[in-house]
């Protein structure tokens, strides 16, 4: 059988040919704004992408969650939109595209968006889909579909965190063991922690660990608050999780001119920011920027004991 990169490529083609809402939207892709906004050693690309408000606005409360259709569901899906089934998953071309090639993986069931005993799978796709990183964005970190359990993939190579997340400077070593290497990096607006290793079930181990531990500090939740990019290179996986505070910023729930459309998910956190009006593109800087993460990044107090909690971790865990 082929390759299943090869097999999703084929059906990005296909689908663009076939879906006329998937093909307006590749489209406009060509007419995106794209501006840098540079910090020291690391940048974040602003994009304005005018079709992804639907994304970004989506209520996504318990009321709001139930009253509408599930859209991941296969009998709610467009007629023209056709599917890879691969396992338990449909691979599906995404209609609101952030980048050429946009996929989404949704579960066949209709199951909630956790990722407990999920990053198994979630790398296997790193793998598979050569050429691609995977993403999830938890619940309360930015999924408009927590009712259904989906992870996306986007070409390599654009966002930013896949170069940074090698080069960074200041990254502390918290656990060295198995094969597998857990770092923080520090100074970088974002809390991050990167999970390296060539095992697959070490390196979803590992990142099983660190969710039980951010658990531990946000028990309210039914799961923490996170945001996961992975992917696959000959040295092996690397898993970046970006552990967060708060979901949108207070200048979300803002009226009139202070109101910014800013719900992001692991995309944003990746180091691309998806905005989806021309005000609030252009308003994109590095104080306003430095303003939003640092209200909904993990606060320092919460980063120091979760890094502790990582140092002291031995156990094993269902990932």
């Amino acid at each position: 059988m082929e390759a299943l990169d090869k097999r999703a490529e084929a059906l990005i083609a296909e689908q663009l040919t076939e879906w006329d809402t998937a093909r307006e939207h590749y489209a406009q892709l060509t007419q995106v704004q794209v501006k840098s906004i540079r910090f020291p050693g690391f940048r974040f690309d602003v994009q304005f992408n005018r079709a992804r408000i639907r994304s970004t606005s989506a209520p996504v409360d318990a009321h709001a969650i139930r009253e509408r259709p599930c859209f991941l569901c296969r009998e709610n899906r467009p007629s023209q939109q056709r599917a890879i089934p691969f396992g338990d998953y449909d691979i599906l071309v995404n209609p609101f595209p952030i980048f050429p090639d946009h996929l989404t993986i949704a579960a066949r069931e209709h199951i909630p968006q956790f990722i407990a005993g999920r990053v198994s799978e979630l790398l296997d796709f790193t793998r598979r889909l050569d050429g691609f990183a995977v993403f999830y964005n938890g619940p309360e970190g930015g999924a408009s579909a927590p009712d259904h359990l989906h992870f996306q993939a986007v070409c390599r190579g654009v966002l930013p965190v896949e170069y940074e997340a090698e080069r960074w400077p200041e990254k502390s070593l918290l656990r060295e063991k198995d094969g597998i290497r857990i770092f923080g990096m520090e100074h970088f607006l974002r809390k991050a922690l990167v999970v390296d290793g060539r095992d697959e079930k070490e390196v979803a181990n590992a990142a099983g660990q660190i969710m039980e531990a951010f658990a531990s500090l946000q028990p309210e939740l039914s799961e923490p608050r996170v945001n996961i990019v992975a992917w696959y290179t000959q040295r092996g996986y690397r898993l970046v999780l970006f552990p967060r505070q708060g979901h949108r910023p207070r200048q979300f729930y803002a009226e009139g001119e202070g109101r910014i459309l800013f719900s992001p998910g692991a995309v944003d956190f990746a180091g691309v920011i998806v905005t989806v009006r021309e005000a609030d593109y252009r308003r994109m800087n590095r104080d306003l920027l430095t303003d939003l993460f640092l209200q909904l990044t993990l606060n320092d107090e919460s980063w120091k004991e979760l890094k502790e909690r990582i140092r002291a971790c031995s156990g094993r865990n269902r990932a």
